[in-house]
């Protein structure tokens, strides 16, 4: 069991990973519940804030999660970090459960995601709609065409001279004096 097995309704939550939370339940039986609710969260946030990284081959990922997804449902959402770049259409498969496609949402709707747009070393939140039976890369790598062709060329930027007039064309302000570290 995992905070995604969790219900909504407070009530319905009668055990915690075979913990029974009966009223008459014994103190150390409530300290080993609330570790365990504490363990459960911890993971479910790894999950979807910590990229976890695939496993498997270029177009047929496998992803192991710390919060363990015991089946695929609505709005599963995953931090991943991508062993491979994809060529065309590509797979995951999560925690075993099996294998879906992932896609992407284009202007067209939804689609496969062309080659090159997960990349290998690339952070990606993936969420699981249960309407299409498929992981969604929610932040695929735009290709060369997505924002008109040249980054600089696309935000005006091909003919400026220097990095400071370059950040008050993106609407950055200006900063006086002192130095940045980091």
């Amino acid at each position: 069991m995992t905070v995604r097995d969790y219900s909504t309704t407070a009530n319905d939550n009668t055990t915690i990973s075979g913990i029974s939370l009966a009223d008459t339940m014994l103190a150390n039986a409530l300290d080993n519940a609330i570790r365990q609710a504490m363990a459960d969260t911890g993971n479910f946030l790894l999950d979807i804030a910590k990229p976890t990284s695939t496993t498997g081959s270029a177009n047929a990922y496998a992803l192991t999660t710390g919060g363990t997804v015991a089946a695929y449902a609505d709005k599963v959402r995953l931090a991943i970090r991508a062993s491979f770049s994809n060529t065309g259409a590509c797979t995951i498969n999560v925690d075993a459960v099996g294998v879906v496609d992932l896609k992407i949402y284009t202007s067209a709707g939804v689609g496969d995601p062309a080659s090159g747009q997960i990349q290998s070393g690339g952070v990606y939140d993936i969420l699981y709609v249960a309407a299409l039976g498929d992981f969604v890369v929610l932040n695929p790598t735009p290709l060369a065409d997505d924002t008109g062709g040249d980054l600089l060329a696309s935000n005006n930027l091909s003919d400026v001279a220097d990095a400071p007039t370059a950040l008050l064309n993106l609407g950055a302000l200006p900063v006086a004096g002192g130095t940045m570290t980091g």
